[in-house]
């Protein structure tokens, strides 16, 4: 008897005698084999440890329709100017402020008050000299001093120091040995990442599949917004992509771990910054935005990720 690979399921042969209208039964049929996921994407099985190290249910929108996020315009920025501060300026200019300040208060005590009572009194014994002197003493300029603040509290918010090398920190990183991670990083683009519930644990040692130590930075978070998503992972010289054609992808459902080996953006939206396990982040804040950001990521762990219509191509290359 033909096998199914011999004969199509679907083969039937005419009936034998004449005028039945019997027909053979078909062989069995089976349901087409399904392809490995791997193979859908054309991804080496290799490489398939960096997938498991970008966000948890990455291809979570090719089977559903995820809750669409509401894209939110970057928040203020809580910090002076549109670029980070020099920590030794800053210390060197609070300190002339501060004894500027101080030696200008000193010597109006002391020899100010004196002096002027001599001239005053001379001035009283001389006729109306004495009563022109007293309206004109600048009443207005107080006056005109609160008109100074047109910037609403610009002066009033800190500035964000710049990020400097810190071998000391670097030679000091704790092992973290919670996950064994890719041999190759992974990289991420978007146009706006927000931060929420942001914690930075410091530079940590990571150990790869291969067992090499690499220097990365630790965060963690509880939610992220990540506008205009674009992942890329690298392979043989190919790029594989993972974009979502819709609203906000999100990241959601639990803490989410980031080893991070570089961080580019604008920090609010106005100030540059790059971050590295070279040159820590000297700052951070539960809720952190960043436009046009660029990551180089070693690992990622935790958390749902939700892109609508998501979207996988490939192409030829290496990033970056």
């Amino acid at each position: 008897m033909p096998t199914d690979e011999a004969r199509p399921a679907h083969d039937e042969r005419p009936a034998t005698g004449h005028g039945s209208g019997e027909r053979v039964r078909p062989g069995p049929r089976h349901a087409a084999p399904r392809k490995p996921l791997l193979d859908r994407l054309h991804m080496p099985a290799g490489k398939a440890v960096a997938l498991a190290a970008m966000p948890t249910a990455v291809l979570m929108g090719m089977g559903f329709t995820p809750q669409l996020a509401l894209a939110k315009p970057v928040p203020a920025n809580p910090f002076r100017g549109a670029s980070c501060a020099p920590a030794p300026e800053t210390a060197a200019s609070t300190g002339t402020a501060r004894t500027g300040a101080r030696t200008g208060v000193g010597p109006h005590p002391d020899a100010s008050p004196r002096p002027a009572a001599t001239p005053s009194a001379s001035a009283a014994r001389t006729t109306p000299s004495a009563p022109q002197a007293t309206p004109s003493p600048a009443a207005p300029a107080p006056s005109s001093a609160p008109s100074v603040p047109a910037h609403p509290g610009e002066e009033d918010k800190p500035a964000y120091p710049c990020p400097v090398p810190d071998p000391r920190a670097l030679a000091a990183a704790q092992p973290d040995d919670s996950h064994v991670l890719p041999d190759n990083p992974w990289y991420l683009e978007a146009s706006v990442l927000t931060l929420n519930g942001l914690d930075y644990e410091g530079i940590k040692k990571v150990r790869t599949a291969s067992g090499q130590e690499k220097p990365v930075l630790k965060f963690t978070a509880t939610a992220l917004d990540i506008k205009d998503m674009h992942q890329i992972v690298n392979s043989r010289g190919k790029e594989y992509h993972i974009t979502g054609n819709g609203p906000t992808p999100t990241l959601r459902g639990g803490k989410v771990t980031l080893y991070t080996e570089e961080l580019k953006g604008n920090l609010f939206g106005v100030i540059p910054v790059s971050f590295s396990p070279s040159s820590p982040p000297p700052l951070t804040l539960p809720f952190l935005v960043f436009t046009d950001v660029k990551i180089r990521q070693a690992g990622q762990y935790g958390g749902t990720l939700t892109v609508p219509r998501l979207h996988l191509y490939l192409t030829d290359g290496t990033y970056p």
